[in-house]
């Protein structure tokens, strides 16, 4: 054999056969019923959960190279480098012009990409082709995927599956090609899709190491071209998470726990998505934060209980390997893509169903090849429709599950509804009806919130709401109560200043006047000293006054209309009313009320 020839070649585990193709009539049966499940999202909007800071506000989603190419490459608005989400999602708002519907789209295309690919996997690693078919279909519609699917913001878990199971695919192509260009182009397919999946989120890191476990269990040729891919893959996977690693911690991500509670956090965080896979009911869109909890905790038993169903289930498929390597494989599968996850790595941030994407698919190859040991000999059950009616089951109760996803006020009220006792899940709520005009009702939400939770909030924005949403329903009693609240618990500002001036101009309250009094006088203050300024400085305080405090709050600037008859304080007030009718209001977090005149 010559140098070019060199290669590592294990044994193989059982004599070879012919692997089961997959059919045109297979592709356009998963790609219908993936359609059929999740094509009602390209009518879902945007939801307030994320795709405000990531794509609606994200100045690169409009313009990818307006802050440089660093920027672009980068992306540390976003937590962690994904360069090429940002540009997915650049197309998206150049074809719909900012609505939400190419961006479902993008997410229904990448979908059904995986799902086809998923196919091949399958029958590749040993599934007879409707056992296969069955696998992928099963995969690509569970309740588990709705989340990363039908959330714009979730798209790129899809997009990093994708690539990733397109570069496995490779993987395997190019092991089984006997040299020439087809090898090579197998594997430099394999380094572009290892490199596009990390570009896309760097979970994907971990495509070289699943390609390598793939190959240890399949005994798959390690010729040169192949080893070389996996050695450019591996350098571009370290880099990758290297970067990722510094650009979380640099952009708030979680705090490194020591390694006795990111093992714990493993452990129950797999106990949650087992369960949410073999039950897959009361998905929503956050889960409760506080793993890990105790030992002593029926989540801590859970977890335990999870890992040692993980031994037993390794104990069982190593000594069945000569017989089924996919039993071997689909646990290692299931292992390594929940790694980055599973909170033993720096990059988790906690507990979704997101993170459990490319996991359920080795569950998904568990339940069909259980499915076929059990059906071989049995002519009723092999004709494939306990799957089938396993698959339709699921898929309906994924179309049901999609409709939490089609606005932000159906997908907190679905959250308040699993996790009631959730201050923030009512936070959202109330922000949420805010959003749908039902102002009233946003009102009961936060009354609702602060009687039943500690008080104050620890934020200051439902105290604003309510101050706010009081005004637009003309109870100034209310609104002057709630805005004094504000100044009474938090720090006070121009804004909050300005907020509770005008309502206690319209209705007083006593038990507020010191904290009508601290307004006024800061407000006097900071507009004196812009008064006070030489002529020359006094346009550009009055402006930078303005951007600082007003641009975004446009009720605040509302009040200043009861100061301007004031003779020491009416020339700067009158000059900011004029600065914010010229200039566009600045997009806040939500949907400014629209405030009486």
């Amino acid at each position: 054999m010559g140098s070019g020839d060199a290669a590592v070649t294990l044994p193989p585990i059982s004599s070879p056969r012919p692997l089961p193709k997959i059919r045109p009539i297979d592709d356009f049966l998963i790609l219908g019923i993936v359609a059929a499940v999740f094509g009602r999202t390209l009518g879902f909007g945007f939801v307030d959960w994320d795709d405000l800071i990531y794509t609606i506000t994200n100045p690169l989603v409009k313009h990818p190279l307006s802050e440089g190419p660093a920027h672009l490459l980068l992306t540390p608005r976003m937590g962690y480098p994904v360069p090429l989400t940002v540009i997915l999602r650049h197309l998206a708002f150049r074809v719909g012009g900012g609505d939400a519907w190419p961006f479902h789209l993008s997410n229904l295309l990448f979908q059904g990409g995986s799902a086809l690919l998923a196919a091949r996997l399958l029958a590749g690693w040993g599934l007879a082709r409707r056992a296969a078919v069955a696998a992928a279909a099963l995969w690509a519609v569970h309740p588990i995927v709705v989340e990363p699917v039908a959330w714009v913001t979730g798209g790129k878990d899809v997009v990093a599956g994708t690539f990733m199971l397109a570069g496995l695919l490779a993987f395997r192509r190019t092991a089984e090609a006997d040299g020439g260009r087809t090898e090579g182009a197998w594997a430099a397919g394999f380094v572009v899709a290892n490199v596009l999946g990390i570009a896309a989120k760097p979970t994907a890191a971990i495509l070289p190491v699943l390609a390598v476990a793939e190959a240890l269990v399949f005994r798959r040729r390690l010729r040169r071209p192949l080893i070389a891919a996996l050695a450019v893959s591996f350098a571009v996977a370290v880099a990758g998470a290297v970067a990722a690693y510094l650009l979380h911690d640099r952009h708030g991500g979680h705090p490194v726990r020591p390694l006795g509670d990111r093992l714990l956090f493993a452990t129950q965080h797999l106990a949650l998505q087992l369960r949410h896979y073999a039950a897959p009911v009361a998905l929503a869109a956050r889960y409760p934060e506080g793993f890990p909890r105790p030992l002593a905790s029926a989540w801590g038993a859970a977890g335990i209980a999870a890992l040692g169903g993980f031994v037993v289930a390794g104990a069982a498929a190593l000594r069945r390997r000569t017989a089924a390597p996919l039993w071997l494989w689909s646990l290692g599968l299931l292992t390594i893509a929940f790694l980055p996850a599973s909170g033993v790595l720096a990059l988790s941030r906690g507990s979704s169903d997101s993170y459990f994407y490319l996991p359920s698919l080795a569950l998904a190859a568990a339940v069909a090849l259980g499915g076929e040991r059990l059906c071989r000999g049995r002519r009723l059950l092999a004709s494939g429709w306990p799957m089938a009616a396993l698959v339709a089951v699921l898929a309906f109760a994924s179309f049901v599950q999609t409709g939490v996803w089609r606005s932000s006020l159906s997908l907190w009220t679905r959250q308040v509804e699993v996790y009631p006792d959730s201050d923030e899940s009512w936070v959202n709520y109330g922000d949420a009806l805010i959003e749908a005009g039902r102002i009233r009702d946003a009102m009961a939400a936060y009354e609702h919130l602060l009687a039943r939770f500690p008080y104050p909030p620890p934020d200051v924005s439902p105290l604003l709401n309510l101050g706010q949403g009081w005004s637009v329903l003309g109870d100034g009693a209310r609104a002057t109560r709630w805005y004094g609240e504000v100044v009474r618990h938090y720090p006070l500002t121009p804004a909050r200043a300005l907020r509770l001036i005008g309502a206690a101009a319209v209705h007083t309250d006593a038990r507020y006047e010191g904290e009508a009094r601290r307004a006024r006088n800061l407000i006097e203050r900071s507009l004196s000293e812009i008064a006070a300024a030489p002529p020359a400085e006094r346009d550009a305080r009055t402006r930078a006054f303005f951007d600082h405090h007003l641009s975004a709050d446009r009720l605040a600037l509302a009040a200043l209309r009861v100061l301007v008859a004031d003779a020491r304080l009416g020339g700067v007030a009158a000059l900011l009313l004029d600065i914010g009718r010229s200039t566009p209001p600045v997009t806040n977090r939500r949907r400014q009320m629209t405030a009486p005149r």
